[in-house]
């Protein structure tokens, strides 16, 4: 059996051919004035978006975890959000 590291480095060996370092640049596109819109504004609004969108998951589960039917009061109360 071949090891996670050995599928990595063929998966890398395999598509490095195919790496066009032309596409890299600007790496990070210019704002355009407004917030959340490319740029390092862009940047963070994106990780607001992952981040809250995590902490929202892990409320649900918690959630799960105490009710007494989740099959039946989870999806309420995530419908009720």
């Amino acid at each position: 059996m071949i090891p996670v590291t050995g599928i990595v480095l063929l998966f890398v060996i395999t598509c490095a051919p195919h790496i066009q370092l032309k596409n890299w640049t600007p790496f990070i596109p210019p704002g355009t004035g407004h917030f959340g819109e490319f740029g390092w504004t862009g940047i963070l609004a994106g990780a607001g978006v992952i981040f809250y969108a995590y902490i929202g998951f892990d409320a649900v589960t918690t959630a799960a975890q105490e009710a007494k039917t989740p099959a039946r009061d989870v999806p309420t109360g995530i419908h009720a959000i």
